[in-house]
């Protein structure tokens, strides 16, 4: 019975950590979006479109924070589920912040 309860919360340890995570990227979704705006600018003409750079920092700074717990898991448990985790959470930071460069967000009244 002992290794059977040892199983029993390890698997509920791993649920929470999913959770977790999972929270963790709606709240770093909600904070890019902020970003997103904040990173806005209307272009008075045609060739005029740039990123407003006060919240171009804020999403770079969101999705490195948001990016760190992926990291430091697959450094410190280095199997493949965190080492996908990690590959996935980097590949999408850089095309958001890529994204973010090649097409500006515009936001006018």
């Amino acid at each position: 019975m002992d290794q059977d309860q040892r199983l029993a919360r390890r698997a509920a340890l791993w649920v929470i950590v999913g959770i977790v995570l999972v929270s963790w990227t709606v709240v770093a979704a909600y904070a890019v979006g902020l970003g997103l705006f904040a990173a806005s600018h209307c272009p008075n003409s045609v060739g005029d479109n740039h990123v407003n750079m006060d919240g171009g920092w804020f999403v770079i700074g969101t999705v490195l924070i948001w990016a760190a717990p992926f990291v430091i898991g697959a450094a410190w448990f280095r199997n493949p589920l965190w080492t996908a985790l990690d590959a996935a959470s980097i590949t999408i930071g850089t095309f958001v912040v890529a994204n973010l460069f090649v097409n500006p967000p515009t936001f006018c009244w």
